[in-house]
């Protein structure tokens, strides 16, 4: 039985690394380049310092939960607010990327595969800490 709940554990730790290597992945690619995602909707930031200054302002907040949910894999302590974390950013990042869809029409099926697989993720994330609620002591 214990190594049933062992084994669990260790997946609920990648998943928590996968999830903060993917938004830390998603902030540092956003703060090196702050117009490519911009790019593939035709739009160009250009010089505007107003609209990349915003880019790179949710970049850092995403580059902090990232760095909070890589804590909870390597620390216990910070397991639950790690597991917290993902499943606000995912859920947030997925529910309002479809509702940008919903409003805008799907032009890019590529958009509509995120949001479905940030909502997935969020989802996995809230199951994990359902799951774990017990051993975070919440």
């Amino acid at each position: 039985m214990k190594n049933s709940h062992l084994g669990s554990w260790v997946s609920h730790k990648v998943v928590l690394f996968l999830c903060g290597l993917l938004v830390t992945g998603i902030a540092a690619a956003i703060l090196m380049a702050p117009d490519a995602p911009d790019l593939s909707y035709a739009i160009a930031l250009g010089r505007d310092r107003q609209l990349t200054s915003a880019l790179k302002t949710t970049a850092i907040a995403l580059l902090i939960a990232g760095a909070v949910i890589l804590a909870g894999t390597f620390r216990m302590r910070w397991a639950a607010l790690a597991t917290t974390t993902a499943a606000a950013v995912f859920l947030a990042l997925g529910v309002s990327q479809s509702l940008r869809l919903l409003l805008d029409g799907i032009q890019q099926e590529e958009a509509l595969v995120a949001a479905l697989a940030e909502i997935a993720i969020g989802a996995i994330s809230l199951i994990n800490l359902n799951y774990y609620r017990k051993q975070f002591r919440f």
